[in-house]
């Protein structure tokens, strides 16, 4: 069975996981789909309805961007406008980091395909230098 990831999160393995809002899994053993459903981070994808542990239907996840109409890949983000520079890095969705990187130069390793850790480590890095 798949499931849809409701907030971004990163687990606390080592090495860890990230994963981001709207972000689908279906490679995951039943326990592990569990544990992230059982704690809210994600809801079974059924039908394409998403379903909590109770089995009941819960809304698609929505982010900030999804509000302001802004796409997935983050193009109609705008680094000044959106005041991006401000942002906490690690609070930012991932296609506000992608434009970060974008704007601030920042090299990434795999490109727009980078995970939400990778990205912030990468800007993070930036700044630092």
């Amino acid at each position: 069975m798949a499931i849809k990831f409701l907030q971004d999160y990163e687990t606390k393995a080592i090495p860890p996981e990230a994963f981001t809002l709207g972000q689908v899994v279906e490679d995951r053993d039943a326990a592990s789909e569990a544990h992230f459903v059982n704690r809210g981070y994600a809801a079974y994808l059924v039908k394409g309805k998403l379903i909590d542990r109770f089995g009941k239907e819960v809304e698609q996840p929505r982010s900030a961007d999804d509000e302001t109409g802004e796409g997935e890949g983050g193009d109609d983000l705008d680094y000044e406008r959106d005041n991006l520079g401000d942002l906490d890095v690690s609070k930012a969705t991932k296609p506000q980091l992608l434009a970060i990187a974008k704007h601030e130069e920042v090299e990434l390793p795999k490109g727009d395909a980078t995970s939400v850790k990778d990205l912030r480590e990468a800007i993070l890095a930036k700044r630092a230098a």
